[in-house]
């Protein structure tokens, strides 16, 4: 059996309750509470790595320990899609490389515009927009809660989420 999870808010403070057992207006509540904090915080985040990445480039470090911590610059690569496949191309032509072991070096992804296919649809009529869009699918992308404007509303209460729903 798993340990329930406790409900903190964003003050820290442990809440009555686990979040397994927390009502759905608790849980609504909870969520829109988080959303500010949240976001400040991830913005702060960005703000204090990107000025400690900045101070490390500029006195040309990777990795330094700081009070302890640890910080490094982690490094990703890309390749130039147009030069590998010239200087690939040259190198098959030489007889360096053979096309064999080239085979599924670069590939080509296809992407639908959803702009365009947005824009067919506004001027398709129902017959042939139902064609279209019977090509799209859904899926839940996130959860968005916004608290309600009234503080009164706050009291109202809230439909129990059913499952299934």
């Amino acid at each position: 059996m798993h340990e329930l999870v406790p409900l903190i808010d964003p003050n820290g403070e442990v809440l009555a309750g686990s979040l397994e057992q927390a009502s759905d207006q608790t849980l609504a509540r909870l969520a829109a509470a988080w959303e500010g904090p949240r976001r400040q915080a991830a913005d702060m985040l960005a703000l204090v790595k990107g000025e400690l990445r900045a101070r490390m480039q500029a006195a040309d470090v990777r990795k330094v320990t700081l009070d302890g911590h640890e910080v490094r610059l982690e490094y990703s690569s890309a390749w130039d899609v147009d030069e590998l496949d010239g200087v690939v191309t040259a190198m098959v032509e030489r007889g360096v490389l053979s096309a064999a072991e080239c085979a599924g070096l670069i590939k080509t992804e296809t992407h639908v515009s959803a702009a365009v296919a947005t824009q067919l649809l506004q001027r398709l009529g129902p017959a042939d927009r139902l064609e279209l869009e019977n090509c799209r699918s859904w899926r839940v992308r996130t959860v968005k809660v916004t608290p309600p404007v009234d503080a009164e509303a706050i009291e109202e209460p809230v439909p129990v989420i059913e499952e299934g729903r």
